[in-house]
């Protein structure tokens, strides 16, 4: 069994003794990449061809992009709004700020 392992029949006896250290006969593995699945390569190939919009377009976090103003009038008009739980349901509902007195009335 441990024939494969050793060229000799000494370097065998020494092993089972002790003497010497275990050959290590497993392939190098520090750049082993297994081979991917089929689902996994159609993945790839689906998002090569329909690659994500990078958030650095739209803003740079400077207030400058495509898309500045927009995200700028999107906050404003959302600050005059709140959301709340509607009473006794479990969804939730979008309110005015002049009207947050009557929630759950």
């Amino acid at each position: 069994m441990h024939g494969f392992r050793y060229s000799t029949l000494n370097e065998y006896i020494q092993y089972c003794y002790g003497l010497q250290p275990k050959k290590d006969v497993r392939a190098d593995r520090t750049h082993y990449r297994p081979e991917k699945s089929y689902a996994q390569k159609r993945i790839e190939e689906f998002n090569a061809k329909y690659p994500s919009v990078s958030m650095t377009k739209i803003h740079n976090g400077d207030g400058t992009g495509l898309d500045a103003k927009w995200q700028k009038e999107k906050l404003d008009i959302s600050s005059s709004y709140t959301v709340a739980p509607a009473y006794n349901k479990g969804a939730y509902q979008v309110v005015p700020k002049n009207e947050i007195k009557h929630i759950g009335k």
